[in-house]
């Protein structure tokens, strides 16, 4: 079988349409293939309709697409163009999308520009049919979003409309369906659902809410930590890390612990050797339980960006460390614009927040995110959280980290968001360097080290959080006296 489908009414096999295949090494099809075909749409199955125009004004997906319907493959419209638009021949598909044939009437001629666009209707109706799971209702939507779209689709042949027609053939031909999990292909693809699964809420059994920090910042949900640079928001994720691993209390508070657990860090603004790990270290953290993703690895062992749209292997790295209860990703907008996802969109946002909050759900880990402040001055917090405010929709704590007008040396550590029960108390804490020469050689003996002067000034990089305990200011008060401070030309750090 070649990499073609026929699919204009009576086309030669001489014609080979731009067929796509997705990209090869996908986590969750390894094969990174669609098992190719012949097909063939005739005149008895749909009619001939040439001199159709487009009929969307309107293409970029974003706009066109759902973000919540999903189809059998579990994946919604935008995901679905997501994971096409990056296979391997994504630019070929994302030229079908828009429409680009390569061919048009007044170049070719009406016969050989009809054959070129229903070719590339089958095209991409077959790279959609692998991705949704060969879901009719979710093909027939996302074409009818795409620049292929004409009113030809709607019109009646001898075996139906030519769109339900082309979509019926494409379904028979096409070999091999995405699953989006990074469980094994079955030999049976999914079949089309049938009725809804419906569950009466009396045979739910209740299941009690577990928090990493009781009060605070639970387990199995998002929360987003936000903050202007430098107000100690790294740190505060680092100590959260700290107490984690070694099963303490964190935040200053008295609480019975959970037992210590692993850690996956998501960073890129701090260097690990010369950052993270003192940082670490200085907090006391158990170095054997935190782990740093660096990125990705392709099949060749190539080292490849890491952003949010890669599902499969964060379960798959997940499953692989069952023992971890703390995920944080900092900053969480420098893994998602390298999808071509514009965080200032909500839809956009929340086809990458949505999958990430199932898997945090499913996996019983806390996932931080966290988000620096726009420039634009605000009186609110949660206006000055930079991107859509999908991120504080989605997540299910959220809270700030702000400097005190009144003292900058003292920071504050206040809730935003809550949506768990009352909201909780703000807390106040400082940065301490570790200054005592002891301790820095203590931690220094704990650790892994190279050429380390020990008449360097280490304390400045053996830095941690300092608690002082619950205060009164909300997360808009601290705000509303920070943009004040601006306004009247001082900074709230002097």
């Amino acid at each position: 079988m070649r990499p073609g489908i026929d699919a204009a009414l009576n086309v030669t096999n001489n014609v080979s349409p731009p067929i796509l295949e997705p990209n090869a090494g996908d986590a969750a099809n390894p094969n990174g293939r669609i098992d190719e075909g012949n097909l063939h749409v005739s005149e008895a199955v749909a009619p001939r309709c040439n001199g159709n125009e487009p009929v969307n004004k309107t293409l970029d997906p974003y706009e066109v697409l759902s973000s919540n319907s999903r189809g059998t493959s579990g994946l919604t419209d935008i995901q679905v163009y997501q994971k096409a638009a990056q296979s391997k021949n994504g630019q070929k598909f994302t030229q079908l999308w828009t429409g680009k044939t390569g061919h048009n009437a007044r170049t070719h001629g009406a016969e050989t520009s009809s054959f070129w666009h229903e070719s590339a209707v089958a095209g991409l109706l077959l790279q959609i049919a692998f991705w949704t799971g060969k879901d009719a209702v979710q093909m027939d939507r996302m074409f009818r979003a795409s620049g292929l779209m004409t009113p030809a689709w709607d019109v009646e042949g001898p075996m139906g409309t030519y769109g339900k027609a082309t979509i019926d053939l494409v379904i028979k031909e096409c070999a091999d369906v995405y699953h989006s999990s990074s469980a094994s292909r079955r030999g049976n693809p999914p079949t089309e659902p049938e009725s809804l699964a419906v569950t009466t809420l009396s045979d739910v059994a209740m299941r009690q809410m577990n928090g990493l920090v009781p009060r605070y910042i639970p387990l199995g949900k998002l929360v987003l930590l936000a903050g202007e640079g430098g107000d100690g928001k790294s740190l505060l994720t680092l100590e959260m890390a700290a107490c984690v691993t070694r099963g303490t209390p964190c935040f200053g508070l008295n609480y019975q612990a959970n037992a210590p657990a692993e850690v996956l860090l998501i960073s890129c603004e701090d260097d690990v050797a010369d950052t993270i790990v003192p940082r670490l270290a200085a907090a006391g953290a158990d170095l054997t339980r935190v782990h740093h993703v660096e990125g990705m690895r392709n099949k060749e062992g190539k080292m490849m960006a890491f952003n949010l749209a890669h599902y499969a292997l964060r379960e798959k790295e997940l499953d692989e460390r069952p023992d971890v209860r703390l995920v944080v990703i900092d900053p969480a907008g420098a893994y998602i614009g390298g999808n071509s996802v514009d965080d200032y969109k909500e839809t956009d946002l929340r086809s990458l927040l949505g999958p990430l909050s199932t898997l945090a759900a499913n996996k019983n880990v806390t996932v931080i995110l966290v988000k620096h402040f726009g420039k634009a001055p605000s009186a609110k917090a949660v206006n000055k959280v930079l991107g859509s405010v999908a991120y504080v929709n989605t997540v299910r704590a959220a809270f700030v980290s702000a400097r005190d007008v009144d003292n900058p040396e003292r920071r504050f550590f206040l809730p935003l968001k809550f949506n768990l029960g009352m909201m909780p108390s703000g807390l106040a804490f400082t940065i301490e360097s570790v200054s005592d020469t002891a301790e820095q050689k203590k931690i220094l003996d704990g650790i892994k080290s190279e050429n380390i002067d020990p008449c360097s000034k280490l304390s400045e990089q053996f830095t941690r959080v300092k608690w002082l305990g619950p205060v009164d200011i909300t997360a808009d008060e601290a705000v509303a006296l920070s943009a004040r401070c601006r306004r009247e030309g001082a900074s709230p750090a002097e």
